[in-house]
């Protein structure tokens, strides 16, 4: 039956959640392999999921399987998925010139990345051991057109292949780049955090014209270090470090960066 992941007789959630773990956390493959080819396009990917989302609850087409249709073996105009690396993490851009239902995307780099979600809340971001994906699984959320910034993971990754699922439900082919050098800074400076206010989360800003030694920390008004976002050595560069104060109470933060010489200080402020 096609879309019935788990060979049990009918097409329901339980086939839903076994495709996200299959497609994104290696796990097991359906009982048919055709049987996940949801919209007969020969291959199974992200599109292949967000039709049966559009399925169970949206009142889309029924799965069909493949490749019996159109879509058999034809790609989506396509876009660009740039990775960059700051120094301390990387920046996953995305340019589309169709909006998205989803996102699968296959990284390379050392141990197991923890990606952050940049965009609309309500597309979930499924972590999965190097492949990682955004979907909204109730089917109504895309991504839309144009140039984002998407997916922020700690560390250097680099993506080695990128798939989208356009509005109806194609494959989407995205080609991997790597960002263009940026131009060094030519002095030191820490920018006011953003968002400011801000709860629970908020991102922090610094620039380095050279390499060497850095310290951001995170004091209370009693002058009491709450937290040390960032310590040891730096490339020269423009840095970003999220700092979330979900364990900490409403109220004014100082936030100082010290690298060799140089040394600043900024009030943020948090309410919960």
């Amino acid at each position: 039956i096609p879309g019935d992941m788990n060979d049990d007789g009918q097409v329901n959630v339980s086939d839903l959640t076994g495709f996200v773990t299959f497609l994104f956390k290696s796990g097991p493959a359906p009982c048919v392999y055709s049987s996940a080819d949801c919209n007969g396009s020969g291959d199974v990917k992200i599109s292949d999921l967000t039709y049966l989302v559009s399925f169970l609850f949206k009142g889309g087409p029924a799965p069909i399987c493949g490749p019996v249709n159109q879509l058999a073996g034809k790609l989506a105009p396509g876009g660009l998925l740039t990775a960059s690396f700051d120094g301390m993490q990387t920046t996953l851009t995305l340019s589309a010139d169709a909006s998205l239902r989803g996102l699968q995307v296959t990284l390379g780099g050392t141990g197991i990345p923890t990606p952050i979600s940049l965009i609309d809340s309500r597309l979930e971001l499924i972590d999965g051991t190097t492949t990682i994906g955004l979907l909204d699984l109730e089917g109504d959320a895309v991504i839309e057109s144009g140039s984002h910034d998407i997916i922020r993971i700690p560390g250097e990754w680099t993506v080695v292949e990128a798939y989208g699922s356009d509005l109806s439900h194609r494959d989407v082919l995205l080609t991997p780049a790597a960002s263009a050098t940026a131009p060094l800074p030519v002095a030191f400076a820490l920018n006011q955090n953003f968002p400011n206010p801000f709860n629970p989360t908020t991102e922090i800003s610094f620039s380095l014209p050279n390499a060497g030694e850095v310290r951001l920390e995170v004091f209370n008004m009693l002058g009491q270090n709450v937290a040390t976002l960032f310590s040891g050595r730096l490339d020269a560069g423009n840095h970003t470090v999220t700092w979330d104060a979900s364990n900490q109470s409403s109220g004014v933060y100082l936030y100082r960066l010290e690298a060799g010489t140089y040394t600043d200080t900024k009030k943020m402020l948090l309410l919960k």
